[in-house]
């Protein structure tokens, strides 16, 4: 990225690009979304960001996003179709075709991920008056996503990149905060555990935080010199007796550092 950004403790970068006005992107995309169609155009960005990585899924959809006003009983065959698209299942087919290239799997959080279907203003009044359907919808969600993520593992992939942006407990609340975001992503996390094998977790330092506020991480700061973020963590997904890494920003991977924040589920 160009450019860090002054909160979190300087550790949060600048959102990650996205390419629907990339005639390089998009035109590729013009004949199908295919396997190796998103091979292809994750290596134009890997050279465009002069990045080590293939980061999937590609990023090609305007940021501005028309959500449609949905009902709360169409909420459940949502939360059960979002990790079941035929373009992510294209994705985690392009792992297979990838030639010994390393690759970060990028995925949101179930909250941010319901808030790219349900608009905004409609999600968070259902945080108050339908707890029970919300709660069915975050579980069905976090079931895809750990079935997603598990086969992105099982095909090889280095980096699992989670994100949870769309969720803060300052503006939620801290007690919703921990019941609907908290709750899934460390339920999450345990669902997925077991895959990690010669792979990691890079959690978002807006996440990573907060899970160790609220007591269900430790942080082992070890020092670890590095000319960059990424090499780092490719060389410390080696090792078995490390899944989760956090409180840095994954987009700060051309950086180098001299330590490593270590996360423990509790």
């Amino acid at each position: 990225m160009n450019k860090s950004a002054e909160n979190l403790n300087s550790f949060c970068y600048e959102l990650e690009n996205s390419y629907y006005k990339d005639n390089d992107i998009t035109s590729i995309f013009q004949h199908g979304v295919t396997p190796q169609n998103i091979l292809n155009t994750s290596r134009i960005i890997r050279d465009k960001e002069k990045s080590r990585f293939l980061k999937l899924p590609v990023d090609f959809i305007s940021p501005i996003k028309a959500q449609t006003k949905v009902s709360i009983k169409e909420l459940p065959k949502i939360a059960e179709a979002i990790y079941c698209s035929e373009d992510l299942k294209a994705a985690l087919e392009s792992i297979e075709l990838a030639d010994n290239e390393d690759i970060i799997l990028r995925v949101l959080g179930p909250f941010s991920a319901l808030l790219e279907n349900v608009d905004t203003n409609t999600l968070f009044k259902w945080l108050c008056k339908h707890k029970s359907e919300m709660h069915f919808a975050l579980e069905k969600t976090t079931e895809t996503l750990a079935a997603y993520i598990n086969s992105a593992l099982n095909k090889g992939v280095n980096i699992i990149s989670f994100a949870e942006p769309s969720a803060l407990a300052e503006v939620i609340g801290e007690d919703r905060y921990k019941e609907f975001i908290i709750y899934y992503t460390v339920k999450l996390l345990k669902e997925i555990e077991a895959n990690l094998d010669k792979s990691i977790v890079h959690i978002c330092p807006r996440t990573s935080f907060q899970l160790e506020r609220y007591g269900f991480v430790t942080r082992e700061v070890i020092s670890y010199c590095s000319d960059s973020y990424g090499k780092a963590l490719l060389e410390l997904a080696q090792n078995n007796n490390i899944k989760y890494i956090g409180h840095r920003c994954i987009n700060a991977e051309n950086t180098k550092v001299d330590k490593i924040y270590v996360l423990k589920l509790l």
